[in-house]
């Protein structure tokens, strides 16, 4: 495994911050946090959640699994916005539906249920998974209508 795509000491060093500082308002160094997010050719989102030399569905597991559920709810935002923007509908189909882990971003809005500071980015994220969705549904529709 490269050093780009060894996460494993990326994934330990955050876990032990994360669950050192039970403290919500101890944040992740944001090297970091860039680790997980960045990866080569970073200008590109394409890949979804799934880019070369990043894993920013690690860091949301950790966040998770920590109860940092704001830090969570605002990386999938980022994450689902970065993909959309600057991108054509062949890319964005191309990885939609495999590279985007949806069942624990719809997990992340539900756990931002429990806090009720957190409606308004519950809400957002809401609002920000249904147009990941039709979007995609969008895109297949005009894919599929490019091959008849």
């Amino acid at each position: 495994c490269t050093p780009e795509r060894n996460f494993a000491p990326s994934e330990a060093a955050a876990r032990a911050a994360l669950a050192a500082g039970a403290n919500a308002s101890l944040r992740l160094p944001q090297w970091l946090v860039r680790r997980f997010t960045r990866g080569r050719g970073a200008e590109s989102t394409s890949g979804g959640m799934a880019r070369r030399g990043a894993n920013p569905t690690a860091l949301l597991v950790a966040y998770v699994q920590n109860g940092r559920f704001e830090e969570a709810a605002r990386l999938a935002l980022a994450e689902l916005r970065a993909h959309a923007a600057g991108t054509d509908a062949v890319t964005r189909t191309k990885f939609t539906a495999a590279w985007f882990p949806t069942p624990l971003l719809m997990h992340v809005c539900d756990l931002t249920a429990q806090d009720t500071a957190l409606d308004g980015l519950r809400l957002e994220l809401e609002a920000e998974l249904d147009k990941h969705r039709r979007r995609s549904e969008a895109d297949t529709a005009k894919l599929a209508g490019f091959a008849r």
